[in-house]
């Protein structure tokens, strides 16, 4: 039979690891709290038996979204053998409008009381408790999604075109994309001029300091002294200075694209140039970049 398993981590480490079988878990914790649950030599010698199973090409295994799961664990020396089945890309391929976390697909599936909430809690035998349900119900879904794949004819594809991501896209993750920090500094400097330049251009526009970040001065701006007919937000109650309603002012007054456009562009290297932007992706200590890849994004097959 097929044998689940699924980590759980808690800031940079994996903090228990779970595998089930015939409805029962086994659950095997090594942090709690931030302190380790073993000595040294007993969690080098737990980590030597894990990777020794997840290494056995002959035990058939399944995990819900794997990706997450096996790129952890890479981390600590451990590429999984004979992945069958990831049951989150398993469900997407046959339901790929539906949400595809464990909760809904075991509300569906199986008939286990519900108990994601307990990974929250604060004591140490209900997050065993929990991590061991996400084992278990794993494994019974594998089984059914397998059934319901060969009945929609649809095994040949998952095995072909999705189940086989798996494996590259964990190595790229964990491989990571080199990073040039000087072309970072050189866009800083560049997007920082041409944010100065454009707030320059609408503050020559009119005749008080206005504050191109703020939604109530630019809406003071378009409405007020410029007179743009008014587009309110959906709740009614206030004029909307978003990106589409700028678009759309513009469309209906093209003689304002001018000092709307320059708003635009302010905004868009302001969001470039922030602590959240595109420039303050990070680096890690090697010069690479990590980041995740989403093998069910979207509805129609697409990353």
């Amino acid at each position: 039979p097929v044998v689940s398993y699924d980590i759980e981590t808690a800031g940079s480490q994996i903090t228990m690891i779970g595998f089930s079988r015939n409805k029962q878990a086994w659950v095997l914790p090594f942090i709690h709290h931030g302190d380790s649950l073993w000595s040294k030599l007993q969690e080098v010698e737990c980590w030597h038996l894990v990777k020794r199973f997840l290494k056995d090409n002959d035990i058939p295994k399944t995990a819900h979204s794997a990706s997450y799961d096996n790129t952890w664990l890479s981390f600590y020396g451990i590429e999984v053998k004979n992945l069958w089945m990831d049951t989150m890309l398993a469900w997407h391929t046959l339901h790929p409008e539906l949400p595809r976390g464990l909760d809904t697909v075991a509300s569906v599936l199986t008939d286990y009381t519900y108990w994601k909430h307990e990974g929250d809690a604060p004591d140490l035998t209900t997050q065993t408790h929990y991590n061991g349900m996400d084992c278990i119900s794993t494994a019974e879904i594998a089984t059914k999604l397998h059934k319901q794949l060969q009945d929609a004819g649809l095994w040949q594809y998952y095995c072909d075109s999705v189940h086989s991501l798996i494996t590259p896209v964990a190595r790229v993750v964990r491989h990571g994309v080199s990073f040039d920090e000087d072309v970072r500094q050189a866009l800083r400097i560049d997007y920082t001029r041409k944010y100065d330049d454009v707030v320059s251009k609408v503050k020559q526009a009119v005749s008080w300091p206005i504050n191109v970040g703020s939604p109530a001065q630019v809406g003071k701006l378009l409405y007020d002294e410029l007179g743009l007919p008014s587009i309110y937000s959906r709740k009614g109650k206030a004029r909307s200075t978003d990106d589409k309603t700028l678009a759309a002012l513009i469309k209906k007054v093209p003689k304002s694209a001018g000092i709307i456009n320059a708003i635009l562009d302010a905004r868009s290297y302001a969001k470039a140039l922030n602590t959240g932007g595109d420039l303050a992706v990070r680096v890690d200590p090697d010069g690479r970049v990590r980041c995740s890849y989403n093998l069910a994004g979207t509805e129609i097959g697409r990353c």
